[in-house]
């Protein structure tokens, strides 16, 4: 997973902001393969263009069955979607930077689908092994915007990046698998409700169907927070973790309280992530230490 905020810290007005993410992909032996995307789930990716990875000369190869690797925007929609073949000298068919992150070839959309689209392998009739193309190494860009982003404000986006390896069915199959488990990411990711630096004032109107639920404030903050819940509950665990999953600070939740307030203000500045454990599963936010 990956967190992107970018944030306008001057007093200018931006229109027109894009923000697209370049994949160098490489499905074992990255000679031999493809590339598409499924806009219905913000998802960008490549894939082996037979069913046996391997080429002349590369030892690192997956073999029989390869797999998919995709890159799935969690929270923004994806709106354009560009690919090429790099094979490590420059070529007529690579884009410019600009047709790149607009899905856009000379300026101009692509127009294989029968109408102007911006996703140059939509997915459908509209897939390189459907087209006949050549494969090779992969370079996509999945992008979104236009944002028009005045003084002060933030444009976050979460990015995940699955692989999924069906056992049986060939490449394209390994495809299918990856746009399960990218829908199954979205519904995990929709249940943490994320907070991108915006929940700075405690939440309020909560009820008890928000009960089992956590509200963390303030966010980001430099010394101390709070977690507090709907009404008293069950026991649980707090515990908070660094990206690289260490356990930096653990405390209980006692059953009869609604509120928790936590010490942090010992710990470097980073992104953490907060967990309330209990016997019903994990709750998870993430937080900002200035």
């Amino acid at each position: 997973f990956m967190n992107v905020e970018i944030i306008n810290r001057g007093s200018q007005t931006f229109s027109g902001v894009r923000f697209g993410m370049n994949m160098a992909f490489k499905i074992g032996s990255s000679n031999d393969d493809l590339a598409g995307c499924d806009t219905t789930l913000n998802i960008f990716y490549a894939y082996n263009g037979d069913d046996l990875d391997g080429y002349p000369g590369i030892s690192i190869f997956y073999g029989d069955q390869p797999p998919a690797q995709g890159a799935l925007f969690l929270n923004q929609p994806m709106t354009a979607h560009s690919a090429f073949v790099n094979n490590g000298f420059p070529s007529n068919d690579e884009p410019s930077a600009e047709d790149q992150i607009n899905g856009t070839m000379n300026g101009l959309p692509f127009t294989q689908t029968g109408y102007p689209s911006h996703f140059r392998y939509p997915g459908g009739a509209f897939t390189e092994d459907a087209a006949g193309n050549a494969p090779g190494p992969q370079y996509s860009v999945g992008s979104i915007g236009p944002y028009t982003l005045g003084p002060g404000d933030t444009l976050c986006i979460d990015i995940a990046f699955p692989y999924a390896n069906a056992t049986s069915g060939g490449a394209l199959a390994s495809i299918g698998a990856l746009k399960t488990r990218a829908h199954s990411l979205h519904g995990w990711y929709d249940d943490q409700h994320f907070a991108c630096l915006s929940q700075i004032e405690p939440p309020s109107g909560i009820t008890e169907k928000d009960a089992g639920h956590f509200a963390l404030y303030p966010n980001p903050t430099n010394g101390g927070i709070t977690l507090e819940r709907a009404e008293h509950g069950e026991q649980a665990l707090v515990q908070v973790h660094s990206m690289s999953g260490s356990l930096v600070l653990q405390e209980d939740w006692r059953a009869s309280a609604t509120r928790i307030d936590l010490d942090i203000s010992r710990l470097p500045a980073g992104i953490y992530a907060v967990e309330v454990r209990t016997q019903e599963g994990v709750q998870v936010r993430r937080l900002v230490k200035q």
